[in-house]
């Protein structure tokens, strides 16, 4: 005589299996999707302020020493009011203005800002920085999510590839798996 009740318990295992698979890779999905979606960190943000000042003032520093460059092989342009008006401009002169060197013209604020007050703009930015309230809770620092979400990946990709095996295995025995 067929034994059901094996067959009964053997399907039972082979859900509650593909089940618990299934049910982990939920949750690891759900740890990534809050992993990528947490917010920054106030320390994350103020080392972007950081970059953003030292990125704009070295373009400032790098067109500043393209007009200068002027006075250098063009000597007699020492002496030249114009010349050092249009070259050494703090903030730049369009081209229709007159200007005759790198800067575009007012839009290079912010460069020369970040080059000539630096320290000061970062540590009133900082201040506001900590002054933001209503900070969302859960924020998880930049520096370690690749890495966690690395982590995440090949765990769901080892479980989704059992998760596979298990559903072959069935189509293999005539049973359809949804």
């Amino acid at each position: 005589m067929f034994d059901f009740l094996s067959l009964k318990k053997t399907l039972a295992n082979f859900a509650g299996e593909l089940g618990g698979l299934r049910s982990q890779i939920e949750i690891l999905q759900r740890q990534r999707e809050d992993i990528v979606n947490a917010p920054a960190t106030r320390e994350d943000v103020k080392a972007m302020v950081e970059k953003w000042a030292a990125g704009k003032s070295a373009e400032y520093v790098k067109q500043l020493q393209f007009n200068m460059q002027e006075f250098v092989t063009k000597p007699e342009h020492l002496l030249n009011a114009q010349t050092i008006e249009n070259r050494m401009t703090l903030f730049g002169k369009s081209r229709q203005l007159g200007g005759l060197g790198m800067f575009p013209g007012p839009e290079l604020d912010d460069r020369a800002i970040c080059c000539l007050m630096g320290p000061a703009l970062i540590t009133s930015l900082h201040a506001a920085i900590d002054a933001m309230e209503n900070w969302p809770k859960g924020s998880i620092p930049m520096s370690g999510r690749a890495k966690k979400i690395s982590d995440l990946d090949n765990k769901i990709d080892e479980l989704s590839q059992k998760e596979s095996v298990l559903v072959n295995a069935a189509k293999d025995a005539g049973v359809r798996v949804g």
